[in-house]
């Protein structure tokens, strides 16, 4: 919404794609249909968002950023850069300190006496995510607590029995750092099934602070992101990079 509010400053009018759900062959055709569409169209530029949450998420956006590339379309990438720890692209970024956010949610977590942390995510999610987990494993570090590939925890989507079974183990985590709100809620959820309680038990924390965030049943503790001004800030990247095509590329990290 504040992308489409700010846009009219500059004299341009702005078209939202949304990836569509279904198979992974659909939402794959549905993204490379809008690649295609803004050629077509000889669009401006583009503010896209990399693929997350599918097998071959990579190979789609760099398919999609090949097309639009090829006829010198501008793009800004918001959120996350297409590597995940690696060289930065070619690309502008706009996003948030994720390493930085992290850091605050697990020195949260040990403030508020949990000993054994742990990172919770769903299989093929964003490269933030990895940032995220660096974070929260440096504060634990810096805690003088315990911190291993054990403490990164990936699931298929929904997988509740996959997670009961972690915490039904030995030495299971009294607290998870969840990528993002909706993970969290599902761990949430998961938990009092099995006759865990959140958070005399076990502690829970999300990412994004989003609206059901605030209201649900345990009320959870999150990371809010700067929504209004990601989009302001990447229409504005987005403006300069038409204007100055030779601009070197920019990572803009705004805090959490």
């Amino acid at each position: 919404r504040s992308i489409e509010s700010e846009v009219l400053k500059f004299g341009y009018s702005v078209v939202s794609y949304g990836t569509l759900k279904g198979s992974v062959e659909d939402r794959k055709a549905a993204a490379l249909a809008f690649a295609n569409r803004c050629v077509e169209s000889h669009v401006a530029g583009v503010i896209m968002e990399p693929v997350e949450l599918m097998a071959g998420k990579d190979e789609t956006t760099k398919e999609m950023l090949s097309l639009l590339k090829a006829m010198d379309i501008p793009v800004v990438l918001i959120d996350r850069d297409i590597n995940a720890l690696k060289e930065r692209s070619g690309y502008d970024l706009v996003g948030i300190d994720n390493f930085g956010a992290g850091y605050k949610i697990g020195e949260l977590m040990v403030a508020s006496g949990a000993r054994r942390v742990s990172y919770l995510s769903f299989r093929d999610s964003a490269p933030t995510v990895r940032r995220r987990i660096c974070g929260v494993a440096q504060a634990v570090i810096d805690a003088g607590l315990h911190w291993s590939w054990r403490s990164v925890i990936e699931l298929d989507i929904g997988d509740a029995r996959a997670l009961a079974d972690i915490m039904q183990g030995r030495n299971p985590p009294d607290a998870i750092v969840c990528a993002n709100d909706r993970t969290a809620s599902f761990v949430i959820r998961s938990l009092e099934a099995i006759g865990l309680k959140v958070p005399k038990d076990v502690r829970v924390a999300g990412f994004d602070d989003l609206a059901y965030a605030r209201g649900s049943k345990v009320p959870m503790t999150t990371v809010r992101q700067p929504c209004a001004e990601l989009g302001k800030v990447a229409l504005r990247t987005l403006i300069e990079r038409i204007l100055h095509r030779d601009l070197p590329p920019r990572e803009i990290l705004l805090s959490a």
